[in-house]
């Protein structure tokens, strides 16, 4: 079976890759499947499930709150430092987040001259790599 497959000019990785990748089990990928919590996957038989390779892990509870914390934090003091560290996420995965957090509703349409819909405060503390 193939990792990494090509579905309509997108690719995919199988969901051992996923797992692999995300240092999670595969099933915890197939019941991110299951419960729609990874936008962009499909099946392709019974039990196959394919993720596109610019997925990232589905964000905890806790990821979640931290994330949008964090974005308080920054709208009440643009001078606060961001420690990347503490997060499970690297700066330049920001984009990938929000876009998350937005497809999930945990955060609503953001004045922001990014289409992905990003603070201007969080986009000025990753230092352009966002």
């Amino acid at each position: 079976m193939n990792n990494i497959i090509e579905h309509n000019g997108k690719k995919y990785m199988n969901v051992k890759s996923a797992a692999q990748l995300w240092g999670v089990s595969s099933n915890t990928v197939r019941k991110y499947c299951r419960e729609k919590r990874i936008q962009d996957s499909f099946k392709l038989s019974e039990r196959t499930w394919y993720i596109s390779i610019d997925s990232i892990k589905p964000l905890s509870e806790k990821d979640v709150h931290r994330i949008l914390v964090l974005s308080l934090q920054l709208k009440n003091n643009p001078s606060y430092e961001i420690d990347w560290d503490t997060l499970d996420f690297s700066a330049s995965e920001v984009r990938r987040v929000y876009k998350q957090l937005y497809n999930d509703g945990y955060i609503q349409s953001i004045t922001s001259q990014d289409d992905k819909k990003i603070p201007y405060e969080v986009i000025r503390h990753c230092n352009i790599i966002c």
